[in-house]
């Protein structure tokens, strides 16, 4: 029996229903009717007008193989019957093709309490198999988690009955939009209530941008190779802007404040090459071990050994953890992002992305790198070797490119590694080949730093741009790989390449204002023991090493301590001082600084 809403039909030869109650339609448009006047569930398979028995007997009862007025029903991709058995209080799994099922909600006895359902009436699975069940004479709708012997409220948890908004009154049946918001249908009430999902805590930050602010084309070089190996590759910045590193030359996890000037945790492990960072709520950090390809451990809050979460069957570069506690792992080498349930089964490994052959087709991926789950649980994929960002909604194996191969408005990326989405779910890219970031939002796009159109080691320039992560305020934080180094761009709307001034390097001033004849007439001998470099310095300090410049509009007061030590680029603007304020300047600090050098 096939469906056309535009072609209706009438089933003739449904003379053996009694008193069908619910129907689902699955992906192959076979229709499941659970019949509470025969404690059945029958199937008309397509195109056909006969129906089939899957469940129950035929005989009301509470054994695995009976039921007792079955109401909603639910069956997932592999024929999966979910039932409520309504007047045995409880949900039944049946497996296609079996003659019993298993109860996984519910205890056989009505009652209030979270291990109980009473007159379950409604039932819908997600993709993670967590149950969302509707109780009549609770009042109330519930989740259950897989393998759990309670539920949780998540509407009508009163207590009792009612028609206020926070009250249900008999709720029948139950749908959710694409939105996560949940419908709930009243018999006694005669409404339909919506919940809406509330926005899930997360332990990451997706700022609100508005769309045209820019970012400073010159970044901050937040952190070099002092600190990073030779090609950086995991970053993570938490929702308080804490800053993770993975650095696999020296076998260590870096953790560091938003300043950058202190390290305030060194966590000692071997790491794979590439390893990503994920650090949840409670503070676990979650990363791939170098002792062996595909095995994830994490470094529990505050603890200094790690512990084995699971093995992937190969390396990720790319990992993620949901707001269901639901582990992501990106694997190139087999063209496929797959997860595990870590409230679960650890040692089952679901594909939900991509197959093991890569190819161009919407369900497949070719090298897929960096990876994003938002919270209504779209997986983005940056689909490295296709040059394009895939979305993947959940329980769908085709993906839809929503950037690159001419998405949006001829957009071409090369070798995308990673993406993140702001809190309005635009795309942010690490365009890795095109050493850039960009944009992509109400169908189109925008170069927002690296934008020179090639590779290079500047301030405004980048050289193979690996990854990138949002601090709270928004600026960004990019993982220059090929330049050894991380670069913040700040939220702003100057530019540095209208900066007036030249840009010199510090120690390079330092140089010029001790070899000043007006400076050197002031300095006695005992300043000037420090040893200097007779030549300015090739490479940039680094940022613990620089202090604050004033600058010319500013009144010249005394540098405290805590002025000193503000970190600052080692590509800082400095402006042009008169004999007046140089002799100022380094009475007040330069000397200072000199001499603790």
């Amino acid at each position: 029996m096939s469906l056309n809403g535009s072609h209706p039909i009438i089933v003739l030869n449904v003379t053996g229903l009694s008193l069908p109650i619910y129907l689902y339609i699955d992906n192959n448009g076979d229709i499941y009717v659970s019949d509470k006047g025969n404690h059945s569930v029958f199937v008309f398979r397509s195109h056909s007008t006969n129906s089939s028995r899957v469940a129950g007997t035929g005989v009301q009862g509470s054994t695995n193989e009976t039921l007792d007025g079955p109401y909603g029903i639910y069956v997932n991709n592999v024929g999966t019957i979910y039932i409520a058995d309504r007047y045995n209080h409880r949900i039944m799994k049946w497996l296609a093709g079996e003659s019993s099922g298993v109860c996984v909600a519910g205890n056989g006895t009505a009652g209030n309490s979270l291990m109980q359902l009473q007159s379950p009436t409604d039932i819908i699975v997600d993709e993670n198999e967590y149950m969302y069940i509707s109780e009549s004479l609770s009042a109330r709708v519930t989740r259950w988690a897989p393998n759990s012997n309670c539920g949780t409220c998540i509407a009508g948890c009163s207590g009792k009955s009612g028609s206020a908004p926070s009250q249900l009154c008999e709720p029948h049946s139950l749908a959710f939009d694409s939105k996560g918001s949940l419908y709930v249908s009243e018999y006694e009430n005669h409404r339909v209530q919506k919940f809406q999902l509330l926005n899930s805590p997360i332990p990451y930050n997706q700022p609100k941008i508005v769309y045209n602010i820019t970012w400073d084309q010159c970044g901050i070089t937040f952190a070099n190779k002092c600190i990073l190996p030779t090609m950086p590759h995991g970053i993570f910045i938490d929702s308080n802007d804490t800053i993770y590193i993975a650095n696999y030359e020296k076998d260590r996890i870096l953790i560091l404040p938003k300043e950058g000037n202190i390290l305030e945790r060194k966590l000692i492990v071997k790491l794979f090459r590439y390893t990503s960072l994920f650090v949840t709520l409670n503070g676990d950090i979650y990363f791939e071990s170098g002792n062996a390809p595909g095995r994830i451990e994490k470094f529990k809050s505050n603890s200094t050994n790690s512990e084995f979460v699971t093995k992937f069957s190969g390396n990720c570069y790319g990992l993620f953890v949901d707001i269901r506690n639901t582990l992501y792992c990106s694997i190139p080498l087999e063209h496929r992002v797959v997860k595990v349930l870590l409230d679960r089964d650890i040692n089952t490994t679901i594909t939900t992305a991509g197959t093991e052959f890569q190819g161009p087709e919407p369900y497949q991926l070719d090298v897929p790198w960096g990876i994003f789950v938002d919270i209504n649980f779209n997986l983005y994929v940056a689909d490295a070797s296709n040059h394009r960002i895939q979305l993947f909604r959940p329980g769908e194996l085709n993906g839809t490119t929503v950037a690159g191969n001419n998405i949006p408005n001829n957009l071409t990326l090369h070798r995308p590694t990673d993406v993140i989405l702001d809190t309005d779910s635009y795309l942010y890219i690490a365009d890795n080949d095109n050493h850039r970031i960009i944009r992509v939002g109400n169908d189109t796009f925008q170069c927002l730093v690296g934008c020179t159109g090639k590779s290079g080691s500047a301030s405004n320039e980048l050289n193979k741009t690996y990854g990138l992560r949002f601090d709270s305020s928004g600026n960004l934080y990019v993982v220059d790989e090929y330049n050894s180094r991380i670069q913040k761009f700040s939220v702003s709307h100057n530019s540095c390449g209208k900066s007036p001034y030249k840009t010199i390097k510090l120690q390079q001033l330092r140089y010029q204002l001790l070899n000043a004849q007006q400076l050197s007439r002031l300095l006695n001998p005992q300043q000037l023991s420090q040893p200097l470099n007779p030549q300015p310095p090739s490479q940039p300090l680094y940022p613990q090493q620089l202090f604050q410049p004033l600058s010319s509009q500013q009144s010249y007061q005394p540098l405290n301590p805590q002025q000193r030590s503000q970190p600052l680029n080692s590509q800082a603007v400095f402006q042009p001082l008169n004999l007046q304020q140089l002799i100022y300047l380094k009475l007040q600090s330069t000397v200072s600084v000199i001499k603790h050098r």
